[in-house]
C-alpha cells in the first residue's frame, strides 16, 4: 500500500504493508504540498503545492523538474495512461502536455477565459479533456496541438470531467449540481440530469466505466448506470455526514465505499444503497480511500491509515506516518502505497 504524505515543500511515498519509505521529493521552502495523485502500479506520483507547483517522480527516472514558460499556478495535473506525459491545468485558464521524463512542452491549451480546475486524459492518451470555471468544457487532440470540441451548457463554473472507459463519451459535472453526458469528439449533448440538490465534489467510474459514483456536499451518494450513454439513477446512498471527500467502488463493483466528515467509513450495495457495514475509528474527516482483495483502506484527516478486512470483525490495521503528524494526500487504488507531507 502506497501513501503520499507532506510538509513543507517535500512529500513522501510509503509502502503501508512494509512499514518503508519509498522515496522523498522536493524540499521547496514555503511550498507546502497538498495534493497528489499515485497511478495504478505505484510507480508514478504527481504532488501538488499550495503555491502552484508541482512535483512529479516516477521510479524509472526520478524527480521531474516541469520546463513550462506559462505563468500561473497548477491547479490540476494528470498522467496519461501510459505514463509517458502529464496534463497541467493552471490559474490562468492555461493547460498543456508536458514529456513526463524531460518536462518539455507537448502542447499548449488557451481556450479557456477562467481558471482550469480539472483535466483528464482519454483512454489512448491522445486528447485530453478541461473543465473550467468559464462554464465549459473543451476536447483537445494533444498530438496535433488543436481543439476538437467545446461543451457548453452548464450555468456555473465546471468541477469536474471524465473520460467514458471506451473514449466514446464524456462526463462534465458542475458548481450547478448537474451532470452531463457528451458524444466525443463531438460536442453533442446525449444526457443531462440534476445529480445533487448541492455541489458535487466527487465523482469516480467503476472499474468498467459502467456505473458512475457521485457524491459531495449533500448527504446523499448516488450510482448512475452511465452503460447506456445515459445518466441512469441506480441507487441513492443515504445518511452520509458531509462534506464527501472520499469515494470508491469495491473491485467487484458490487458495493461503494464513502468517507464522511464524521471519520465514518460505510460500504453500501452499489444497487439498492442500502448499508452493509461501516467503521468508525477514524477521529478525522476521511481524505482517501482505497480498495483490493476483501480489503478496504482509508486515509484520515488524523494522520491514520487503517486497513479494514472486510471478512473480518477484527479492528482495521493502523498505520502511522512516522515523524510528526502529517495528513495523507494521496492513496493508490489498491491502498499499497500513500503519499504525506515530509
Amino acid at each position: 500500500m502506497l501513501t503520499i504524505t507532506n510538509t513543507l515543500g517535500a512529500a513522501q511515498v510509503w509502502n503501508v504493508a512494509k512499514g518503508e519509505q519509498v522515496v522523498r521529493l522536493g524540499g521547496v521552502r514555503g511550498a507546502v504540498v497538498v495534493q497528489g495523485q499515485i497511478n495504478a502500479d505505484g510507480t508514478q506520483l504527481l504532488a501538488r503545492t499550495q503555491s502552484g507547483g508541482l512535483l512529479p517522480w516516477s521510479a524509472e527516472h526520478g524527480e521531474l523538474t516541469i520546463k513550462d514558460s506559462d505563468p500561473g499556478w497548477i491547479l490540476c495535473a494528470a498522467l496519461s495512461p501510459d505514463g509517458k506525459r502529464i496534463a497541467l491545468g493552471k490559474e490562468s485558464g492555461w493547460a498543456g502536455v508536458v514529456d513526463a521524463v524531460t518536462g518539455e512542452r507537448v502542447a499548449s491549451v488557451t481556450g479557456h477565459s477562467l481558471r482550469v480546475n480539472s483535466i483528464a486524459f482519454s483512454p489512448d492518451g491522445k486528447r485530453i479533456l478541461t473543465a473550467s470555471d468559464d462554464r465549459t468544457a473543451e476536447i483537445w487532440d494533444v498530438d496535433r496541438d488543436a481543439l476538437v470540441a467545446t461543451l457548453a451548457g452548464h450555468s456555473d463554473g465546471l468541477s469536474s470531467v471524465a473520460f467514458s472507459s471506451d473514449g466514446q463519451d464524456v462526463l462534465t459535472m458542475g458548481s450547478d449540481a448537474s451532470a452531463r453526458v457528451w458524444e466525443a469528439p463531438r460536442d453533442d449533448l446525449l444526457n443531462s440530469q440534476e445529480a445533487s440538490t448541492k455541489e458535487i465534489g466527487v465523482v469516480t467510474f467503476s472499474p468498467d466505466g459502467r456505473l458512475l459514483l457521485s457524491a459531495g456536499y449533500e448527504a446523499i451518494a448516488r450510482v448512475w448506470d452511465a452503460s447506456s450513454r445515459r445518466l441512469v439513477l441506480v441507487a441513492e446512498v443515504k445518511g452520509l455526514d458531509p462534506p464527501i471527500a472520499a469515494a470508491a467502488f469495491s473491485d467487484d463493483q458490487g458495493s461503494v465505499i464513502t468517507g464522511g466528515f464524521d471519520g465514518t467509513v460505510r460500504i453500501s450495495n452499489a444497487r439498492t444503497g442500502k448499508e452493509m457495514a461501516n467503521r468508525s475509528e477514524h477521529t478525522g474527516a476521511i481524505r482517501s480511500l482505497g480498495t483490493g482483495e476483501a480489503r478496504v483502506i482509508s486515509a484520515g484527516a488524523d494522520w491514520a491509515v487503517r486497513t479494514w478486512d472486510t471478512t473480518s470483525p477484527a479492528p482495521p490495521a493502523v498505520f502511522n506516518i512516522p515523524g510528526e503528524r502529517r495528513e495523507v494526500i494521496a492513496l493508490s487504488r489498491d491502498g499499497r502505497l500513500v503519499a504525506a507531507p515530509d
